[in-house]
């Protein structure tokens, strides 16, 4: 099959056309701005294939973001929802998360607060302008804008996992 164009130009063939291309995993984000060191990013990569809950409202968004964690060695666990962010979150093992505040009238506090009740480490990526709702202040997450290279949002979050992991989940 041929991938089908996408709106705002690329191509995206992971879940529209069934084709998938063979990725190496690779450091997603800039050295600089990690303040890992070459052999901590290549000790990341080597760990156990991890879950990430990705949680978003525009399909487009989860395919790419989906796309990078596969390139990185990781599993996707693709959502468009709080009450089925919060089922997988209960029945799941979910290893970190990406989260959009926005979903559709809606806002993801409540699956916010159901991972860092886990000790489950997140990020926002979010579209919201600033500055953010009260109530996502008192979260410890980092936040990153819309729009961003899905490389560096899925590095960005595999750095608070790490982070996380090596601080004992204390976050």
């Amino acid at each position: 099959m041929v991938p089908r164009a996408r709106p705002g130009g690329g191509m995206h063939a992971a879940k529209l056309c069934a084709l998938r291309r063979d990725t190496v995993a690779v450091p997603l984000v800039p050295l600089s701005t990690t303040g890992l060191s070459v052999e901590q990013l290549g000790e990341m990569e080597n760990k156990a294939k991890q879950t990430i809950l990705l949680l978003d409202d525009e399909i487009f968004v989860l395919l790419d973001l989906e796309d990078a964690v596969q390139a990185a060695g990781h599993s996707a666990m693709l959502v468009g929802d709080v009450p089925t962010a919060l089922t997988s979150i209960a029945h799941e093992r979910i290893d970190g998360a990406i989260l959009d505040i926005s979903l559709a009238g809606t806002t993801c506090i409540d699956v916010a607060r159901a991972l860092e009740e886990r000790h489950i480490p997140f990020i926002f990526y979010t579209g919201e302008a600033s500055p953010l709702p009260e109530a996502f202040g008192r979260l410890r997450a980092d936040v990153l804008r819309k729009p961003q290279s899905p490389r560096d949002v899925v590095g960005a979050a595999l750095v608070v996992m790490e982070t996380d992991a090596r601080s004992g989940g204390d976050g």
